[in-house]
């Protein structure tokens, strides 16, 4: 994925711009309340070879992989729902925002502990990581 540095006029670019061609898009985070907690670099990348799954079934590994996700979205989801428990969650969310969290793998770029800036995210990649290390 390429990063974008827009001029001026040009603020932002969303999209693409012709059947098929490059996309771009620029990540915005937020919290419950809808401020912004962060925002990503422009970015533009081409969808060149989309896989045909009936010609390239999942491997087994893959299929895994695939569970473990589903099966923490929907966990992150009805925690979501629940007061309570999101609670909990958005106090350990807001801590790693200062500071990693200790079981976050390290980021390539900063040599530092990922921080997550999406609340949903956070939860989803706490769970994955959770399901893995129990098979």
């Amino acid at each position: 994925m390429a990063r974008v540095k827009t001029i001026f006029p040009v603020q932002s670019v969303t999209g693409s711009l012709v059947p098929k061609g490059t996309v771009f898009r620029k990540k915005i985070y937020r919290d419950s309340e809808g401020r912004v907690v962060a925002e990503g670099e422009v970015e533009s990348y081409i969808i060149q070879h989309p896989r045909d799954i009936k010609k390239t079934p999942y491997t087994s590994g893959e299929l895994r992989t695939h569970d473990i996700f589903r099966q923490a979205s929907l966990q992150t989801i009805e925690i979501l729902r629940r007061p309570i428990e999101r609670a909990e969650w958005e106090l350990r969310w807001k801590k790693q925002l200062k500071h990693g969290e200790p079981s976050a793998p390290i980021d390539k770029k900063t040599g530092a502990r990922k921080i997550y800036k999406r609340l949903d995210a956070f939860i989803r990649t706490c769970l994955i990581r959770e399901l893995q290390q129990n098979p």
